[in-house]
């Protein structure tokens, strides 16, 4: 899927986007069709009945296939071609940040405090494969399809946001005892 009209085929509900920014207001309380869409529109998809995992730092790479069950659709952009996991279903949404007091470990990452993103409501939207963003193709790495989660993908996103935190805390070898004493 890369076209608006190959997306509504799979009955997604999607909306134009200027960038990230919906064009239309009140964009969440309406359906579009192919005909709301104009060229050079970008391509959101409504996150009403999909979950968008959005993966904001490198730092969580590691914890990803560790505590995310395998995805059928991967896309992303750029340098970073497997930055949202995209699943059929609902989910609590949330976004996890790293503490204030992290800030140095941070300050230097394109998406500031964010860790992950378990992205997920009638009011939530993602820019899809399709869409272009900062003169970046979004692109799908892998699509298979759009899969149901199997298990509780809120906590499993937040296993990965807790490891990704830990993991910038934990000392390194040799200072661990102290640490974990303390």
């Amino acid at each position: 899927m890369i076209t608006p009209q190959e997306y509504l085929d799979k009955n997604k509900k999607i909306i134009p986007c200027e960038g990230k920014i919906p064009t239309a207001k009140s964009w969440q309380k309406r359906d579009f069709t192919i005909d709301d869409f104009k060229l050079g529109d970008n391509i959101g998809l409504k996150l009403v009945e999909d979950i968008d995992i959005d993966v904001e730092t490198p730092i969580s790479n590691p914890f990803i296939n560790k505590f995310i069950q395998p995805c059928s659709a991967v896309f992303g952009r750029g340098k970073r071609p497997r930055s949202h996991l995209l699943f059929k279903g609902k989910a609590k949404h949330k976004k996890f940040v790293f503490h204030k007091d992290l800030e140095p470990f941070y300050k230097d990452l394109p998406h500031g405090a964010t860790i992950i993103e378990c992205r997920h409501g009638e009011d939530k939207q993602s820019i899809v494969p399709g869409s272009i963003i900062n003169c970046e193709e979004v692109k799908w790495d892998v699509y298979e399809g759009i899969s149901p989660y199997p298990g509780n993908i809120f906590d499993d996103v937040s296993k990965v946001a807790f490891a990704t935190a830990l993991s910038i805390l934990y000392p390194s070898k040799g200072d661990r005892d102290d640490f974990c004493y303390a």
